[in-house]
């Protein structure tokens, strides 16, 4: 294996569970605070989407330290979801997947 390969595989890996579709876990908080914040209820996201709506929100309302921007701090809403008063941006793809379950069937047509 080549060292341009090597440095290649953790970069695909992470694009592949970026594109994987998720179910949300029945009850889940976070597509409670998804749904209100988009208006639109999907039966599957895939990860980059939930991290970008996310992002949008946290930008949007400027939930996170000005003096240390890695470092989100979460409205009541978004605490809810999250079950977190503050963390890390590193943190908060885990958080995701701890609420969602990996569709079967990843040829599922998403809407357009």
């Amino acid at each position: 294996m080549s060292a341009n390969s090597a440095l290649s595989m953790p970069a695909q890996l992470n694009k592949n569970l970026l594109n994987t579709l998720y179910e949300f876990q029945p009850l889940s908080k976070l597509k409670t605070f998804l749904i209100h914040k988009t208006g639109v209820e999907d039966p599957c996201y895939s990860l980059a989407e939930i991290l970008t709506i996310l992002k949008d929100v946290i930008r949007g309302e400027g939930l996170f330290d000005e003096a240390n921007p890695s470092v989100i701090l979460c409205s009541e809403e978004l605490e809810e979801a999250l079950n977190m008063k503050a963390l890390h941006v590193t943190e908060i793809r885990d958080l995701v997947l701890s609420q969602v379950t990996k569709v079967p069937d990843q040829t599922r047509v998403k809407r357009t």
